[in-house]
């Protein structure tokens, strides 16, 4: 009788909303879709990394893309860091001494951009 009910109960944790929309990526990082495109974000203590891929999670070559990251805090205020190019698929960029909440990240392609809000999970920067 254990095992059904144990059996159910993974089940609506698997199926639940929360668990369908954190997507992980390939680095392991939380994932949102942009325009056919998907954004991996990662990154905790000093810097964050990011990966942008098509809609296969084939990575982007970064050499003709720019970016940027906007940092939110609690105070309303914000703060924006330039991501660099790291490798030659990703991109990183500094996090801020200060605790922040949500950033949300900016990619350049050829006029078009491409961008995807994501929440601070990292206990370390964030302020509770």
């Amino acid at each position: 009788m254990k095992t059904p009910v144990i059996f159910i109960a993974l089940l609506f944790a698997f199926f639940s909303p929360e668990a369908q929309n954190l997507q992980r990526g390939p680095q392991q990082g939380v994932v949102k879709t942009d325009k056919n495109c998907k954004i991996e974000y990662l990154g905790c203590m000093d810097h964050l990394e990011i990966y942008l891929y098509d809609s296969s999670f084939i990575a982007m070559n970064n050499s003709d893309i720019t970016g940027w990251v906007e940092f939110f805090y609690k105070d309303k205020k914000s703060t924006t860091a330039p991501l660099v190019k790291y490798g030659k698929e990703g991109y990183t960029a500094k996090l801020p001494l200060k605790p922040f909440e949500e950033c949300l990240v900016k990619l350049e392609i050829r006029k078009t951009i491409l961008s995807a809000r994501f929440v601070n999970e990292c206990p370390v920067s964030v302020d509770k």
